[in-house]
């Protein structure tokens, strides 16, 4: 019987990844290695958990900080292989891990796989990759993101209009009209887009 525990911390361009197998009941040395973080880099990722032996099954288990959006080719990975995995909060993983004295990606990997190590009993999986949930939440952080640069560019013509002369004021409301109309245009359509995914 082989339990498999992984940690992967995950950057922009790669990913640490640390294993920790479990056979009969004895704990086996740590074995570490690092993959780039694209579709090429996942296709040796798993290959080497091949290599290792590693099952696709309740007998593995993979924790991996929430990093944003670097993580979510892991995420997908995990998804589509039927990988049991753990998406953990940075701040409450690095509070688990007490005081770090040192601090590199394969520290944090095997700081990772320790963790899934000794809590595996306690921690529930996260629920698989839902890709409509995941654009969706990107149209909204899109969203806001174009309301900000709207709201921005009127508070600005605004804070000027009480000490511009009325040509100049004219002048620059003129000259942003075609960027503030673009940006309601693109709120709209993103709107739009993402009630078409809620229903």
């Amino acid at each position: 019987m082989q339990k498999n525990y992984l940690g992967i911390d995950v950057s922009k361009l790669s990913f640490d990844v640390s294993l920790i197998t479990v056979i009969n009941g004895l704990k086996q040395p740590a074995v570490i290695a690092q993959f780039d973080n694209n579709s090429g880099g996942l296709k040796s990722f798993k290959n080497w958990l091949n290599e290792h032996q590693v099952s696709f099954d309740a007998n593995s288990l993979l924790v991996i900080e929430n990093t944003g959006i670097y993580h979510r080719l892991i995420w997908n990975f995990c998804t589509a292989n039927l990988l049991p995995f753990f998406i953990g909060n940075a701040a409450d993983l690095k509070w688990s891990f007490g005081i770090a004295r040192t601090k590199n990606d394969k520290v944090d990997s095997m700081r990772l796989c320790e963790y899934a190590y000794k809590n595996h009993e306690d921690i529930k999986p996260t629920t698989g990759l839902n890709k409509r949930l995941i654009t969706l939440k990107d149209l909204l952080s899109n969203r806001s993101k174009l309301l900000r640069q709207k709201n921005a560019i009127k508070q600005t013509l605004g804070e000027l209009k009480t000490s511009n002369d009325k040509p100049t004021q004219q002048l620059l409301e003129k000259l942003n009209k075609a960027a503030l109309d673009g940006l309601k245009t693109s709120i709209k359509l993103i709107e739009a887009e993402m009630l078409r995914l809620v229903k």
